[in-house]
């Protein structure tokens, strides 16, 4: 069986890791409080490099607020002759779920952050 051979960082190499990992990772913390105040539109995802499932959630929160906002006008517009009931029950379903889904991830967020971290440190690895 061949010898595998084991390579071994300098100091110098060390201190570059260290320092590149500290610069990039991510940290549970700034997660949470991206969560509170922006999670319905994905913030805290988009963070931590969670681009598509951010989309969604901003999808979510923005459509569910433009709908009803588009409701309440034209129901307006047609001297309330539109049925805004629907789009309003839409509305709330979209921003109920948006919301749903961020108190989901307040649970989540350690065990996001650790992977990323974890895939962080296995990619400086590499370099």
């Amino acid at each position: 069986m061949p010898e595998q051979l084991v390579h071994e960082r300098t100091f110098e190499q060390e201190r570059a890791f260290a320092a590149a990992y500290e610069r990039n990772r991510k940290k549970i913390a700034v997660a949470y409080v991206l969560a509170i105040l922006l999670g319905v539109i994905g913030a805290h995802r988009y963070y931590l490099d969670r681009g598509r499932t951010a989309m969604l959630m901003l999808a979510l929160g923005f459509g569910g607020f433009f709908l009803a906002v588009a409701m309440t006008y034209m129901s307006a517009a047609f001297n309330g002759t539109v049925d805004a009931y629907l789009g309003d029950f839409l509305a709330g379903l979209l921003m109920l779920s948006a919301a749903v889904w961020v108190l989901v991830d307040l649970f989540l967020i350690p065990s996001m952050v650790r992977k990323y971290n974890q895939k962080l440190s296995e990619e400086l690895q590499r370099a």
